[in-house]
């Protein structure tokens, strides 16, 4: 089958029109793997902001300097377990180092990928209206909303990719409330992992294979199940938890440091805020040299008139984010290219940091 460029699928080139779409596990891409079936009541209750609490960037992180209280969250590809929309216990998550696409944050991915689901049915259920329909996201330092207006006759791949590059862009508002006032738990600000090395990257991955789960003719969580695994072997993921806690270590003190605790934000000493629709992944120097990185560019370019998604902060949150944000009017997600550019020059915030002066990411 031959892929619509403007979807930009995961294994990809749009620059050179090459496709190297890969059938994973026999996965045939083009027939139809619904997300779990939702009444349309239902779909009036967007998932939780974070469906999976982990993962922290780093290894053997003090946590509030309590002596012998250590924090790494790392997994190994043999312990991913099976995927469950909305998560479960069957899963396993944590961070794995890749080769191709550097450090993979797979709750992140398992997040946005599930979110890629659910707004593919809020997409399919607003097709053909003749006026906007308003759809309400939840809150996170703002109340949330998505008007979708989508014409008739578009086909699954189109409705998913609409569906990842709106979940792609959730996923950003969620670093940018983290960087200002946002906490999953009261008074404990989430800055720290705020905009780290892995999480867009991971947030992108998820988008993609999620809109592969969609397309595929399995059943969503056996789909994503395969995918995360072939996927992962694509881009040469160490098979180890040891490998990935040895990289991990290789950027200690470059990317990030154990001299402070959790949650100080200054635990990071890089962050990855990209206002573009073409990601690259932060690597070390080794598989830089060695092989080719894997880009991931944002789905959905050709609908991108489909829809609004607007961010209404709260007066809190206004309040500290005022140097970036116009307090007369709603946030638009076209917005986060120059809110982006504000955050990476505010004080706190380090970019990219070069690894032993070869430098990172492409």
């Amino acid at each position: 089958m031959r892929w619509r460029c403007e979807t930009c699928d995961v294994w990809k080139s749009c620059r050179t029109g090459v496709v190297m779409a890969i059938l994973w596990g026999g996965i045939a891409v083009g027939a139809w793997s619904r997300p779990p079936d939702f009444k349309y009541e239902e779909l009036m209750h967007s998932p939780a902001k974070i469906i999976r609490p982990c993962c922290t960037f780093g290894a053997d992180l003090s946590v509030a300097r309590i002596p012998f209280l250590r924090r790494s969250d790392i997994i190994a590809t043999d312990r991913l377990g099976e995927h469950r929309f909305l998560g479960g216990d069957s899963e396993g998550n944590g961070i794995i180092y890749t080769g191709r696409g550097g450090f993979v944050d797979i709750a992140h991915l398992r997040d946005v990928a599930d979110w890629t689901g659910y707004l593919y049915h809020l997409v399919d259920a607003s097709e053909g209206a003749d006026r906007p329909v308003k759809w309400t996201l939840g809150l996170e330092g703002a109340d949330k909303e998505l008007f979708l207006q989508v014409p008739t006759g578009l086909q699954v791949s189109e409705k998913a990719a609409l569906a990842g590059r709106i979940a792609y862009e959730l996923s950003v508002w969620h670093e940018i409330a983290t960087w200002f006032t946002g906490s999953i738990l009261p008074f404990i600000p989430e800055r720290y992992s705020s905009f780290s090395p892995e999480d867009m990257y991971s947030n992108m991955l998820g988008v993609h294979i999620g809109i592969l789960a969609i397309e595929s003719d399995l059943e969503f969580d056996v789909a994503m199940t395969t995918l995360i695994g072939e996927v992962l072997k694509e881009l040469d993921a160490v098979p180890t938890a040891e490998a990935t806690y040895e990289a991990m270590c290789e950027v200690e003190g470059i990317w990030w440091t154990n001299e402070r605790p959790l949650p100080d934000g200054s635990v990071l000493l890089a962050r990855y805020a990209e206002a573009g629709d073409t990601l690259h992944p932060w690597r070390l120097p080794f598989d830089k040299h060695a092989s080719a990185d894997h880009p991931l560019v944002k789905p959905g370019t050709t609908l991108a008139s489909g829809y609004e998604l607007l961010f209404r902060p709260h007066r809190l949150f206004l309040l500290s984010a005022s140097e970036c944000l116009d307090n007369e009017r709603p946030v638009n997600s076209r917005d986060f290219p120059s809110i982006l550019r504000c955050i990476s020059s505010m004080e706190g915030f380090t970019g990219p940091t070069p690894y032993r002066g070869s430098g990172i990411g492409k």
